[in-house]
């Protein structure tokens, strides 16, 4: 599960969000993606969740209204994706679909230069139509379950 965070703006225009792990539609919006986080909330109420078109994943999203702020980037977070089982995967554009980063469970790499990325590290989309700025915070990983504690 990921939660998608959305700020409002003054653009009137529809864009759609395309998962970042299969590039599939996931969702038309109005605003601002301002975070991709890990996990959801499941206090909030009420909560729509999605899953991709065409997605045999086991991967869903919600998506929660933020306060705008002027900062035009997304920060995100990659979710190692268990039931991926490559060992080097690609992380996409949201927006555009375009490779960003390849990343494996303990390390993310720029897709063209292969250089690493670090925590807090801002890039731009390399789609020049796309423009994208976003910051990478880290990489989480779902692990299974193998001890139970009472």
């Amino acid at each position: 599960m990921l939660t998608i965070l959305l700020a409002g703006t003054q653009e009137q225009g529809v864009k759609m969000f395309f998962c970042p792990y299969t590039q599939n539609k996931t969702l038309q919006y109005q605003g601002e993606v301002k975070a991709i986080l890990p996990g959801f909330d499941a206090e909030e109420s009420p909560q729509v969740i999605l899953k991709p078109q065409r997605t045999p994943e086991n991967i869903h999203y919600t998506f929660t209204k933020v306060p705008q702020n002027i900062n035009n980037t997304v920060d995100f977070w990659i979710q190692d994706q268990y039931f991926i089982d490559t060992h080097i995967k690609t992380y996409f554009c949201f927006n555009c679909q375009i490779s960003q980063l390849y990343f494996s469970s303990n390390k993310v790499v720029h897709f063209d230069s292969k250089a690493e990325v670090k925590r807090g590290e801002k890039y731009t989309c390399r789609n020049p139509n796309c423009k994208q700025e976003l910051i990478y915070q880290g990489i989480v990983k779902i692990q299974e379950v193998t001890h139970s504690y009472i």
